[in-house]
């Protein structure tokens, strides 16, 4: 490696993780592939929780029901329902397992991260690929969306295969050979089915689609333009059966959505997000990622002066045509996929741009920067300013990757998550006669509906604060009964707990203290570490006949949810 002739001992730390083992060959450090494989285990730490959150309440109570209700109910929500089908498969092994639930998204971020190595390892060696397997396992959201039971991190899996597979084939097509027939089946396979997980992956299958038609273009020959044809009017032919109910949630989008624009805090999530660390703020992830990019600046600069003080030609490009062509297209995929929120945006006059969708095409411009650390880092000097450079910016977001970790498992584990819930339970296992449970808040009642179904749980839905989405809320109609007034919620009820999410010293329950009918007996505030929401819950006894019906409280619910929170 550039000529270095100190002993191994006096190496970098670094040097040696990096360094090849086979060096004509170009073969796997080793080293290195058990940085990647220890790097992969990280996720797995947070998994092994029972904390929910609402997005993942809604999740675990579609999953409750038959396939052909997953279909027709998802069609109400906003998002395909490829995930749904997925999760059912695995609660029909486990039962509702939620630790298997999250394995199940776990599952989704590793095959990303071997798919993306794997053919990285084939295109350019297996430095780009083990460098590709570190930069997915270490991203901070990547490690997040390992765990939740949402769609992300297989949508993430989908996309970069049918990128990676993608890349394959212009390839290929670009030295004069003909694609493999396995890798046109698997481009079309990756792209339906991220279709079916997210549309934010739909789109982006649809930007490396026009990727592909432009080399196969470009190419001149009739058999490869007639293979894209192919295998895209296949993608379409499986996509077909839920194009009506895409466009039906694209309509009810348009009407209105619970994603609103705010400058700055929107942009600087939009930058920051990679690398947002668990439970702390955003900007601290734009800092980072602006730490990050000004030390990519200056490993380029560094690297043009050293190949000056060498007396090489400048003109002389870090990367051939074909690793150009791969950083490229990663970039504009990505690129592709923002402007095309940003538009949609506009067409809809309702936002759509939210950071946490845009995570299902991260994995492109990922590929990219392996890419061209693999090549900075094999054009380098051994000990030199770039490599040392290389090396602490590697360490720094291997820490973030440590921290974040650290943060996810001490929310997912928290012993407190439990503790409103419990509470409740001994309440209602004290009191002799019956007891409702009632809340106009979905990020308590998902939760406490799919954990609890035996429990009285009754969603309010006249109240100034209910905002539950008729689409959403049907998914859990075998767990709570609806009410829109107090005669209907309470029932036969001898005592009530009225649960809320709010912030501490609110107030939350004033208007319920004030209900007639009801004897306030205690009130409790819990933080829920997981979401970091704050549960009031309140105790009453029923004491005559409750409120006014409709009439108390009045408001109607928000357009809002709809299967997503803006958590």
């Amino acid at each position: 490696m550039g000529g270095q002739t100190e002993t191994q001992p006096q190496r970098h730390i670094v040097e040696r993780i990096m360094r090849p083992v086979h060096a004509k060959s170009g073969g796997g450090a080793i080293p290195l592939e058990v940085c990647a494989v220890v790097s992969g285990l990280l996720p797995l730490i947070p998994a092994f929780s029972d904390a929910l959150w609402y997005d993942e309440s809604y999740s675990v109570a579609l999953v409750g029901h038959n396939p052909r209700d997953i279909w027709t109910l998802g069609a109400q929500d906003v998002h395909p329902i490829g995930y749904y089908m997925l999760l059912a498969v695995v609660r029909a092994v486990f039962g509702g397992n939620f630790v298997a639930y999250r394995i199940l998204s776990v599952v989704g971020i590793w095959l990303a991260a071997a798919v993306g190595a794997m053919a990285l390892r084939r295109m350019f060696g297996a430095r780009a690929g083990y460098v590709f397997a570190l930069l997915v396992c270490c991203c901070p959201f990547l490690g997040q969306m390992a765990v939740q039971i949402r769609m992300y991190s297989w949508a993430v899996f989908a996309m970069t295969a049918c990128f990676m597979a993608a890349m394959s084939i212009c390839l290929t097509a670009r030295r004069g050979r003909s694609p493999q027939l396995f890798s046109w089946a698997a481009f079309a396979l990756a792209g339906v089915c991220g279709a079916y997980l997210h549309y934010y992956a739909a789109v982006t299958d649809f930007l490396i689609n026009v990727i592909v038609l432009v080399v196969c273009c470009r190419n001149r020959r009739r058999s490869l333009v007639m293979a894209f044809v192919v295998q895209a009017v296949a993608q379409v032919a499986l996509y077909a059966p839920w194009l009506i109910v895409m466009f039906s949630q694209v309509s009810r989008v348009s009407g209105g959505y619970w994603i609103t624009f705010s400058f700055p805090q929107s942009l600087i999530e939009v930058w920051g997000y990679p690398m947002a660390i668990a439970g702390a703020p955003m900007w601290l992830g734009g800092m980072l990622c602006a730490v990050l990019t000004v030390g990519g600046i200056a490993v380029a600069v560094l690297w043009r002066r050293q190949r000056a003080d060498q007396g090489q030609s400048e003109r002389r490009p870090l990367l051939g045509a074909d690793r150009r062509f791969v950083v490229i297209c990663g970039v504009a995929v990505y690129v592709g996929l923002l402007a095309f929120a940003g538009v949609a945006s506009v067409v809809l006059q309702q936002d759509v741009l939210l950071y946490r969708y845009l995570v299902v095409a991260l994995t492109a411009p990922l590929v990219a920067l392996a890419i061209v650390i693999t090549a900075v880092w094999e054009g380098s000097v051994a000990r030199s300013a770039v490599r040392r450079l290389v090396a602490a910016l590697a360490i720094l977001l291997a820490v973030c990757a440590v921290v974040n970790t650290g943060a996810l498992a001490g929310r997912s584990l928290s012993p407190r998550n439990a503790e409103p819930i419990h509470d409740i339970e001994r309440t209602v296992a004290a009191v002799r006669g019956h007891v409702a449970v009632l809340s106009d808040t979905p990020r308590a009642m998902g939760v406490l509906s799919v954990t609890h179904p035996e429990l009285d749980n009754v969603y309010c839905s006249w109240t100034e604060r209910a905002w539950w989405d008729q689409g959403a809320l049907a998914a859990f109609d075998t767990s709570l009964r609806v009410a829109d007034d107090w005669k209907r919620a309470v029932g036969d009820a001898d005592e009530v707990i009225f649960v809320r999410t709010a912030k501490p010293n609110d107030h939350a329950l004033a208007d319920i203290d004030a209900m007639p009918g009801l004897r306030k007996i205690d009130e409790h505030t819990y933080l829920h570490p997981w979401d970091w929401e704050y549960w009031v819950i309140g105790w009453y006894e029923v004491d005559g006949p409750v409120g006014f019906g409709t009439a108390a409280g009045h408001g109607a619910p928000a357009a809002h949810g709809m299967g997503d929170s803006d958590e």
